[in-house]
């Protein structure tokens, strides 16, 4: 037996689908619906979906199957009469109207709740037959349930109909879910990969007909499923003489001519169709839809769209070629300027690529290539240009628009790659300007510079191209090396004229970046405020755009945690997940420098807030070292150091916060954030005359404030210790005095000792008291130093309680012995007074140990 014949045939085994049947038997129980709608094209499982309710009915059920031969003024109402058990009406009725409602009227009163199945209901298209089965349904009792099942609904005045009378069940219940379509190719003897599951569906989009077609297939050649799974998407001869027979043939020529000009978008409006296949485009698609073909209709931003079932589509498509090169070219272009000119250029890449010649795509990749790109759709743009015209791929013009797609999609090691391929296209003609070229290339090896190690800085700023987008995209390099080097005037004047560029063109990806960059300005010149404004802006704008899984995003994220964090505020818990959701995932997915840093800030707001600080302190670290060895910026990593290093001293692991920041050292160069850092480890081992030996090249030097408060404050309580207290006043009284503008509170907490200063010359601060005032209450001001009296060995226990690590755990973490980790936990208990781990917990929690 053939393919072909086997479609249809007890081969094609069915499957129960008790939820539709459930449906069914809702929508027809008594005092539900008094008609119920079936509607769906061919091969839908409409019929066997009411045979299989039929089976297991509790009323009394009949079904009428119409025909040509049924259809008509005298045959319909005689039928209906006898599946109704009913005499047949009386000969002399001039229109089925009055001989319908004669059956109505012989109908006994007391008869039992009556199911009647009208089938194939399409086929009716007398105007006679039509009116009088309208008034069959309006008049018929509520003991008489009526199903209209057809491949479209009958032209019948619905709107005359009560709501509560009248239930649909269309093509999209219809259709196989995933379930469903997977058991039937396992009954065929197919059973399928979930890869292979979804190319099914895909393809078919649950259509039974097709699904079932698909089975055959794919059981007839089971030695290679992807093979046979592109032949079908062709589509094969099976679901060509299925379409051909069951939808195609029996409309008129006007409708398929319309049919197949109209396949050539993937989907369309009816401007676009009225462009392809002429004016009466309103008329023809009245007419489909009377006809039930399956058309798929979604409404985008009040605009009607129109889509083809994909096997549908690709046999249409393969009719349009059989319309001559020329004829299907011109189709082509007019589809790819329409959907060009109503802002759609991503839709149009594929009928450009249908072009006979380059002079389309090239245009196209000269004024959409960068905005393609810029928006994350660069690998759609790329693949299809690399598999339809390689020669063109190889375009210095493309190689620049490679390098800024891998940025974009955080590849910064293939963006280097791609440059270097087209350093050595240096020379080489190109479809696009030179100068874009030039500044494409400069401004990606910017960013790549600004990301990667060993990829070299571009030397000077170039001209602007009048591109916008290529201007806007090079505008933000630029600016945000000028930010990092300390440029922030000139860096925001161009971050500002690349806002203006990214709106006028319409990028709102590369508007997003410039925002959070204009934050990340203010924040590297100690303006907390407007680094919080700024970054609210920009995820104000994101939020409206549905713009979330961009790196950009997360920073701002991370600026606006961190800007409270510094002002001493409990985090929002959501807000705080939404920059940890910038984790790199563990198979090494893209993982872009700026990602990693909005992590990091995310961790370090956490520590303040976690149950296991310990925990969260360690995985801080660990992320912190990930950043330091993927070439980090200075000014904006040394912060993160100096404060990953006090999260590290108040977990007592001195030794972890001096490895921290000889790796830092290493990589970054004597920082005075890594100074102030080395003098925190001096004042957390007792030794101020080390933190002024350390602090003293510093003065007079010009620090960012949160360093040059805590700096300060080191120096505050390394005079206090050594007997100096009026130097350790002053200090105390420039730390405020730097601080109160911005409200900064985090160095107060993190210095130890630094609130009880501020206790003893409470109300020496003049105007500033109020400030202080509100510092000394701070719910954190007492943290990690009550008069506790534990060792550092056992503090260093006491970190590791919360993670629930047993002793013999511990002692491998401190490299001790079990007995000597049990002794100290005694120590913990007694100084305490505690009896239990969670006593102790308990304990040292409400005296800020942990």
């Amino acid at each position: 037996m053939t393919l072909s014949s086997r479609i249809g045939t007890t081969e094609s085994r069915t499957i129960a689908r008790p939820a539709l049947v459930a449906q069914v038997d809702a929508a027809v129980r008594p005092g539900a619906a008094r008609v119920l709608v079936v509607s769906a094209p061919a091969g839908s499982g409409r019929t066997s979906l009411l045979s299989a309710w039929a089976e297991q009915s509790r009323y009394a059920t009949g079904t009428l199957t119409v025909t040509a031969e049924r259809a008509d003024a005298e045959s319909f109402p005689a039928a209906l009469a006898a599946e109704l058990g009913l005499p047949q009406p009386a000969t002399g009725h001039r229109t089925p109207v009055s001989a319908l409602t004669e059956l109505l009227a012989r109908r006994p009163a007391d008869a039992p709740h009556t199911v009647l199945i009208l089938d194939d209901v399409h086929l009716i298209a007398d105007p006679l037959v039509l009116a009088g089965l309208e008034q069959f349904l309006r008049l018929a009792p509520p003991t008489l349930v009526t199903v209209l099942s057809g491949r479209a609904d009958p032209p019948l005045r619905w709107h005359t109909m009560p709501d509560q009378r009248l239930r649909r069940i269309g093509a999209d219940r219809l259709a196989f879910t995933d379930a469903e379509a997977a058991l039937v190719c396992a009954a065929q003897g197919c059973p399928l990969e979930p890869a292979e599951l979804d190319a099914v569906m895909r393809l078919t989009r649950g259509w039974p007909a097709l699904v079932r077609i698909a089975a055959l297939y794919l059981d007839a050649y089971p030695g290679d499923r992807s093979a046979a799974l592109a032949v079908l998407a062709r589509p094969a001869a099976a679901v060509s003489d299925f379409l051909i027979g069951e939808l195609l043939d029996a409309l008129p020529a006007r409708l398929r001519d319309f049919l197949v000009l109209t396949s050539v978008p993937e989907e369309f409006t009816e401007p676009l169709a009225a462009l392809l296949a002429g004016p009466e485009t309103g008329e023809l698609l009245y007419r489909l839809e009377r006809l039930g073909f399956p058309i798929t209709r979604t409404g985008t931003e009040g605009t009607l769209w129109y889509r083809y079932h994909p096997l549908l589509r690709a046999y249409l498509l393969a009719e349009v070629n059989r319309l001559g090169r020329e004829r299907a070219a011109r189709l082509h272009l007019v589809t790819a300027n329409w959907l060009q000119a109503a802002g759609l250029g991503p839709a149009a890449l594929p009928h450009l690529l249908a072009q006979p010649d380059d002079e389309p795509i090239r245009g196209y990749l000269r004024t959409s290539g960068p905005a393609m790109v810029l928006a994350e759709a660069g690998p759609a743009l790329l693949t299809a240009l690399t598999r339809e015209r390689p020669l063109l791929a190889d375009d210095p013009f493309v190689w620049a628009l490679r390098a800024v797609d891998a940025l974009v999609r955080g590849e910064n090691e293939n963006a280097v790659a791609f440059l270097d391929v087209l350093a050595t296209r240096d020379g080489t003609a190109s479809f696009a300007p030179a100068g874009w070229v030039a500044a494409l290339a400069a401004a990606a090896g910017l960013e790549a510079a600004l990301l990667t190690a060993g990829a070299p800085t571009p030397a000077a700023e170039p001209p602007s191209t009048a591109h916008p987008d290529i201007d806007a995209y090079a505008a933000v390099q630029w600016a945000t090396r000028a930010v990092l080097d300390g440029g922030r005037e000139r860096g925001e004047e161009l971050l500002r004229r690349a806002l203006t560029l990214a709106e006028s063109a319409g990028q709102p990806r590369l508007v997003v970046r410039a925002a959070t960059r204009l934050a990340m300005a203010a924040g590297l010149a100690d303006d907390l405020g407007g680094m919080r404004r700024r970054a609210g802006h920009a995820l104000d704008f994101a939020a409206r755009h549905d713009i979330s899984e961009v790196v950009d995003v997360a920073q701002a994220r991370a600026m606006l945690v961190f800007a409270g964090y510094l002002r001493g505020e409990e985090q929002d818990a959501a807000a705080l997940d939404g920059v940890l959701e910038s984790r790199p995932d563990a198979a090494g997915a893209a993982d872009p420098v700026a990602g990693r840093h909005a992590l990091v800030t995310g961790l370090l707001v956490r520590c303040a807030q976690a149950d296991d600080r310990y925990a969260a302190v360690a995985e801080l670290r660990e992320q912190l070292l990930a950043l330091l060895d993927r070439h980090p910026r200075p000014r904006v990593v040394g912060g993160l150091v100096r404060h990953a290093a006090w999260e590290l001293l108040a977990v007592h692991e001195p030794v972890a916060a001096r490895g921290l920041l000889d790796r830092a050292r290493e990589r970054l160069g004597e920082l005075p954030d890594l100074v102030v850092g080395a003098a925190a480890l001096a004042h957390a081992g007792g030794r101020p005359k080390a933190v002024r030996s350390l602090l003293a090249p510093l003065a007079g030097a010009e620090l960012p404030v949160v360093t040059a408060v805590t700096a300060q404050l080191l120096l505050a309580a390394a005079h206090r210790a050594t007997g100096a207290p009026a130097g350790a006043r002053e200090c105390l009284a420039t730390a405020v005095r730097l601080a109160e503008p911005e409200h900064l509170i985090r160095p107060f907490l993190e210095v130890p000792g630094a609130i009880r200063m501020l206790d003893e010359a409470a109300g020496c601060f003049g105007h500033r008291d109020t400030f202080v005032a509100a510092l000394r209450r701070h719910p954190a001001a007492g943290r990690g130093r009550a008069a506790h009296g534990l060792t550092e060995t056992e503090m260093q226990v006491l970190a590791r309680l919360p993670s629930g690590r047993t002793a013999g755990e511990i002692a491998v973490d401190l490299g001790i012995s079990v007995n000597t980790v049990k002794t100290h936990l005694r120590g913990i208990y007694t100084k305490l007074q505690a009896h239990s781990r969670t006593a102790a917990l308990d304990r040292a929690r409400s005296l800020g140990l942990l």
